[in-house]
């Protein structure tokens, strides 16, 4: 089974390099479910890596999934945003765009998750406002679950 798996990324990734640039970033109707699938298969393996505990190899699977547009790329923003905690600003940047494109794709705890992670990502980046705008978030969030 691990060399199927092996072998499919290995495929997928061939099939992704030969997908023009411009595509990648706003995917034709035939090229989004090859994206999809692709995307998916990164993200699983990344998840694969965080829970054995191996966090650079976690965060190349998921920085590569958020490379390109995808159904779920939210997801993989979302994970990469507690792989950077050092570096806040960076933690910051994944968090807002996971939020943005998360709305349908987050379930409702993990936009709470998400939004408490940009409270404390944005107070350690000293920009307090913006933290406390997504304290605000997470507070009507936490009434909703």
């Amino acid at each position: 089974f691990l060399d199927r798996k092996q072998q499919a990324i290995e495929r997928m990734r061939r099939v992704f390099e030969s997908i023009p640039p411009q595509q990648l970033q706003n995917p034709a109707e035939r090229t989004a479910p090859v994206l999809d699938t692709y995307g998916a298969m990164l993200y699983r393996l990344g998840v694969e890596a965080r829970d054995r505990e191996q966090r650079r190899t976690a965060l190349a699977y998921f920085t590569k999934a958020s490379s390109f547009k995808w159904q779920q790329m939210a997801k993989a923003l979302l994970e990469m945003v507690t792989l950077v905690w050092n570096t806040p600003e960076q933690a910051v940047r994944y968090g807002e765009k996971a939020l943005q494109l998360g709305e349908a794709v987050l379930s409702d705890s993990e936009k709470c998750e998400l939004l408490s992670l940009l409270v404390k990502a944005n107070k350690s980046a000293g920009q307090f406002e913006q933290a406390r705008a997504h304290f605000e978030s997470w507070k009507k969030c936490q009434q909703k679950t």
